[in-house]
């Protein structure tokens, strides 16, 4: 029996350990409860809003209990004699002086934290570093370089790049159901809470005005609660009224949605023709992945790990100035400005381009779906994972 630990049930942790090996009967999982005080207050905090920035136990972790087998966490360092093993979207550690390390501004400090953290990486009960896509892993190679060569190396042996997996959400035969029924109506189809931050209003710039210009067979379909965005697009509840107000003002080709769980979303990615991720910031970008899985072809931009998962065959890129990171530049009010600018001429160029050729979508959106199929298998996701877990405990 292994019992593998995990300590958060948020998407990212369902979406990349929780229950991820489902057809070994040996294998159980079990939430594990931090006995750190200071982080289970801090979550308190979190709750109820009153959190400050100078935090440091948000991604640190002290198991209260030792009933488990293995350890394995996401963005999270572990202090722990039995093993453990940490799933990254970006850097680790994650804490406020290394947020900024990728960015074109690179602030960060080196402090005591941050060379124990590293010290934990480096020590052989953390078993192995699983970088979602190989952007993350470069910058955790770029910020290993500030450090002692014995432990840079310990690290960079244990990192892996293994990607999401990604179920698919129709058959072959469904799907070709589906494309051979598109008529001349496209239904663009925008999944994201950070509106704001993923290109939200680039889109609705754009669609307005082709719109206006005559072509009325696109439409717009967003699953969204339109959260504003003070760090990146400097936007608030006034920003989020205006968008509001443009969606009730545009009815006919606009539909809205908020606060859907995660399976009528994926009702509503089947029934879309082309997807959309013309985003500022992210991460990685898993409704790219589930827009896929239905088919859909994607406009995304090309930051982080977005050129990891999608291209011309698959969909479409908006080609945006970006850093050494993959990170586009945003910190100035100016290049801020100019990102979003140029993301708008690269989104109105890629759908004029599928306004033209209508069957592309038809193309672009197989090689969508078998690119999933071929890449974030779930079953080969889970072989990786097992394998993991059996070599970390003999």
């Amino acid at each position: 029996m292994i019992r593998i630990g995990y300590i958060h049930v948020f998407y990212p942790d369902i979406r990349c350990i929780i229950n991820k090996i489902n057809d070994k009967e040996e294998v159980i999982y079990k939430k594990i409860k931090n006995k750190d005080y200071k982080t289970q207050l801090y979550r308190i905090k979190r709750k109820l809003k009153l959190t400050n920035k100078n935090n440091q136990n948000q991604f640190i972790f002290k198991p209260l209990n030792k009933n488990f087998d293995i350890l394995h966490t996401f963005n999270t360092i572990c202090y722990t004699k039995k093993p453990w093993i940490v799933t990254f979207e970006t850097l680790l550690p994650r804490r406020e002086e290394t947020a900024h390390y990728h960015h074109e501004k690179s602030e960060y400090k080196i402090t005591e934290n941050v060379k124990n953290d590293i010290k934990a990486l480096a020590d052989d009960n953390c078993k192995a570093i699983i970088a979602l896509s190989e952007c993350n892993k470069k910058i955790q190679e770029h910020f290993l370089k500030n450090f002692d060569e014995n432990f840079r190396e310990k690290i960079e042996n244990k990192i892996k790049v293994i990607h999401p997996p990604q179920r698919l959400l129709l058959t072959e035969k469904e799907l070709e159901g589906k494309l051979n029924a598109f008529n001349s109506e496209i239904k663009f189809l925008f999944i994201g809470n950070q509106f704001f931050r993923k290109g939200g209003v680039q889109i609705l710039n754009v669609f307005n005005k082709l719109r206006n210009e005559g072509y009325e067979n696109i439409k717009l379909i967003i699953i969204s609660n339109l959260t504003p965005d003070k760090e990146i697009t400097r936007t608030s509840e006034k920003d989020r009224d205006k968008v509001i107000s443009f969606i009730n003002r545009n009815k006919n080709w606009i539909e809205w949605y908020q606060n859907l769980e995660n399976n009528k979303v994926l009702d509503i990615a089947k029934k879309c023709d082309v997807g959309l991720l013309p985003t500022i910031a992210d991460t990685y970008g898993y409704s790219v992945l589930e827009m896929q899985a239905a088919g859909l072809p994607v406009i995304t931009t090309n930051i982080r790990a977005l050129p990891e998962i999608n291209n011309e065959n698959c969909g479409w890129i908006c080609q945006i100035d970006k850093n050494n990171f993959g990170e586009a530049f945003y910190s100035e009010r100016n290049s801020l400005i100019k990102t979003k600018n140029s993301i708008e001429k690269e989104l109105e160029k890629n759908i004029m381009k599928i306004l033209k050729n209508l069957d592309i979508i038809k193309q672009k959106g197989r090689y969508a779906y078998n690119r999933i199929k071929e890449q974030h298998n779930p079953q080969e996701y889970a072989n990786k994972l097992y394998n993991i877990y059996k070599e970390s405990i003999n």
